[in-house]
Formats: structure tokens, sequence, C-alpha cells
């Protein structure tokens, strides 16, 4: 099968930050072969199976010329490495985590402000962050964002909020370094260079060649044979600093069908999607 991809181009990301309307165009679609296998099989018990999936993704320039893929130029054959200029998604993902929510208390707020203030430092100011400086908009390549990874200067920017911020024990702070524990094994306070992080990630980097962080557990239908190739429980990680998402299923079956609203986890896309089989 074929994971084919379309960006939003931002052509005019500095007059957008200075407030005018962005303006955008559709580059791609831009396609990789995805091979998909069923990995570390094993029985979890008498009527159920577990597995692992399996994922290899490779360019296909024959494809993506056959699917009319068309550059952020408008030009045409497109290539892994053409230039597009897109939304930050590390910017994106945290400022959200960071922003004052109603409920909050008067200390949280404030923990929240100080943060962003130190963040926004970090990002702007050299002076105050040696090689932080980055905006809501990154320039990259299809390959480079997608598996090769791109250097986000926003997580040297992160650390350098989190240290500046750790003296007043910034709720907000803790729970992005304790997100970025554990899903990257290290603590950002306690390394001793802010150049020495690990800046490179790849959206699809970590789930390319590997079984990544995705596990199902099949029904085989040896107890009850209505049951057969049920989906029963997944565990599905995702990208960055979000966490593992584990579920269990009433009911996901290809060959009957079932009444109701079922909620999944879509892993291709990582985002939850709502079923309604009535």
């Amino acid at each position: 099968m074929y994971y084919n991809f379309k960006f939003f181009h931002v052509e005019n990301p500095d007059a957008f930050s200075r407030g005018e309307k962005p303006s955008v165009v559709e580059a791609g679609p831009y396609s990789f072969l995805e091979i998909r296998q069923k990995e570390q099989i094993f029985s979890a018990d008498v009527d159920l199976l577990n597995y692992g999936q399996y994922y290899e993704f490779y360019w296909d320039q024959r494809e993506t010329n056959d699917l009319g893929c068309m550059n952020a130029a408008g030009e045409y054959p497109c290539t892994g490495d053409d230039p597009i200029t897109i939304l930050n998604p590390v910017l994106a993902a945290v400022v959200p985590m960071l922003l004052p929510k109603r409920g909050d208390s008067p200390a949280d707020a404030a923990d929240k402000i100080e943060f962003l203030d130190k963040l926004d430092e970090a990002l702007t100011n050299s002076t105050a962050c040696h090689d932080c400086q980055e905006g809501i908009f990154i320039t990259t390549t299809p390959m480079e964002f997608l598996f090769d990874g791109y250097q986000y200067k926003t997580i040297r920017a992160l650390a350098y909020a989190l240290r500046e911020t750790s003296s007043s024990s910034s709720s907000a702070g803790r729970r992005i370094l304790g997100r970025l524990a554990d899903k990257y094994g290290y603590d950002l306070l306690s390394l001793p260079d802010l150049p020495d992080l690990p800046l490179e990630i790849g959206i699809l980097s970590a789930r390319n060649m590997s079984v990544g962080d995705e596990y199902y557990t099949i029904n085989n239908g040896m107890v009850d044979p209505q049951r057969l190739l049920n989906i029963e429980k997944y565990k599905v990680g995702w990208v960055g600093m979000f966490s593992s998402m584990y579920s269990t299923l009433s009911c996901f079956h290809y060959f009957h069908t079932c009444s109701g609203v079922m909620t999944i986890h879509a892993s291709d896309i990582g985002r939850v999607l709502t079923l309604d089989r009535a």
C-alpha cells in the first residue's frame, strides 16, 4: 500500500508574523511505499493472540510522479527534498499545554505565564539562549520532516525555559519535563550542556523499520466464533511528547454489524475517531 502526504506550504511566513493573512499553497502528494507485517506473535490466552505491527516506508518516485505531484513552487516532478515551509509542530503542541485555562489557580496561571515568557525569550533572543531561535513556521523537506529528522531549536528553547523557571517549581514546567523524561529517558534539567540535546525528530522515524510501540490483542474465535478477529485491546505509542494510548474495544469486527458508537484510535494519523454503526 502507499502512504501519500500533502503539505500546506506557507508562502509569506514573515508577513503572517506581522499580522497579515497567510498565503498557503498545497504541495504533493508525496508517495511512500508502506510495508506492514505482524511480528512478535504469541498466545495471550486460549482465545487471544498478541502481535506487534511492523512498518517499513520507502520513497517511491514513480508513484509520486503518477499521482501528478506538484511541489510548493508549482513544479513537476516532486522530490523528497523539495523545500516546504509549514507550521512548527513542536511549538504547536507545547503552547496549548501552557496557556492559562479556566479553573487554573492563580499560582498555576502565574507559573504558565512565567514559563511562556521564558520560552519566548529563548525563541527570540540569541543573547539569552544561544541557537534557540525559531518561529511558528519551519522550512524543511518532506523526507526530513517525516523520516530523516528536522532539528527543532524549540526543544533547546524549552530546556532553557525549564531551567530558568525550575526554582519556582513551575507546574507547567514539571508537566512538560515529565513527558520528555518518560518519552526520551532524560531529564532536561540534569543535562550539563544545552547544545548536546538531541534535536532531530522525524514524525514517522520511530515507526520506520520497527514495531515501535504498537501492539494488538485479537480474538482467535476458539471460545466464541462470533468474536473471530475482533481487536480486543491495543496499545499505540505516538510521536514526540505524547504518551502511549491504551484501549479496549467491545466490538470491532470486519465481518459482522455492530450497533452503537465506537471510539477507536487510528494509529496512522494519531487521532481518535468516533464510528457510528447504528
